[in-house]
């Protein structure tokens, strides 16, 4: 077998291990409130999709078309970021609402916000894309980190 294909045949078995974790990851997180992107993990599956893209790009047949198809597919997938009622999934990870230390509003930005996770030592960026239950960020943020106890 060609190196060529070895890579590409490696490269597509991670890729949708990576996709399968991050589909677990997003049941996990139960009602969805915000649904975004975020800068954690983010710059390696570029990496690894920017380095693989000129082998699938040298292939013969038009299976290539579907491959990178494919592969932009799952790395968007497994870039979203969904806020919901149980916690966060951030790339192909679940951490639980209870993990989450604090948040606050990015300043001068109306879409984005950081967070402080237990056992991360940086905190996490996450721009929002889409609220999906008409509230300003601000307001669901707030109401999710500090739940009213009665």
């Amino acid at each position: 077998m060609n190196l060529h294909y070895f890579v590409l045949i490696v490269f597509i078995v991670y890729m949708l291990y990576k996709g399968i974790k991050a589909f677990k990851a997003k049941k996990q997180v139960g009602a969805v409130f915000l649904k975004g992107s975020s800068n954690y993990k983010s710059i390696q599956t570029m990496i690894f999709s920017i380095l693989v893209v000129p082998f699938v790009i040298l292939l013969d047949w038009n299976l290539k078309y579907l491959i990178l198809i494919v592969i932009v597919f799952l790395g968007v997938m497994i870039e979203q970021v969904y806020v919901g009622e149980l916690g966060i999934k951030l790339n192909d990870e679940f951490f639980a609402k209870e993990r989450i230390m604090h948040g606050y509003m990015v300043e001068d930005r109306l879409d984005q916000f950081e967070i402080m996770i237990i056992g991360r030592t940086d905190t996490i960026k996450v721009t929002v894309s889409k609220s999906l239950i008409g509230k300003p960020v601000e307001e669901i943020l707030e109401a999710y980190l500090n739940p009213i106890k009665v």
